[in-house]
């Protein structure tokens, strides 16, 4: 037969503080980075061809190559909407840059994917959000 021995309190007080500090609850992510762009933000983009809409955009604390924030356009042309996810790339200059990907489109006319470059506008209370698809543009200052 087999003894176990319990471990003594302070011994397994240690491994518990040491757990926590490695990444349990409440750790930070060394790879996020917070910013000066997040928040949720509302306005319209100017597209090409004389086309206006709506955005809905959130984002959240930046990870270079992961989803770090939301898109929604509740209607481009007065059809239904689409949404999707904004994936961080990384900086250019004062610009963070992201790839855009419209996974729900009720609307032919939503573009599935686009490049994103945002930068912060009226001094942080706004965003400017400027999109390409290497085809159609659309741009506009969101609050």
């Amino acid at each position: 037969m087999q003894r176990r021995t319990a471990l003594p309190p302070l011994f397994a007080v240690v491994l518990l503080v040491g757990a926590v500090a490695l990444g349990g609850c409440g750790g930070t992510d060394a790879g996020a980075t917070k910013s000066a762009i997040g928040g949720n933000w509302k306005g319209t983009l100017n597209g090409s061809g004389s086309v206006t809409f709506q955005a809905d955009v959130d984002i959240n604390t930046l990870r270079t190559g992961s989803v770090s924030g939301t898109v929604y356009f509740p209607g481009i042309g007065g059809s239904g909407a689409c949404s999707g996810a904004l994936v961080y790339e990384g900086m250019s200059g004062s610009e963070y840059l992201f790839n855009e990907d419209l996974v729900a489109r009720a609307n032919p006319q939503c573009i599935k994917l686009g490049k994103v470059r945002i930068s912060s506008a009226d001094g942080g209370k706004a965003i400017k959000y400027a999109w390409n698809s290497g085809k159609n543009t659309a741009v506009g200052i969101l609050k």
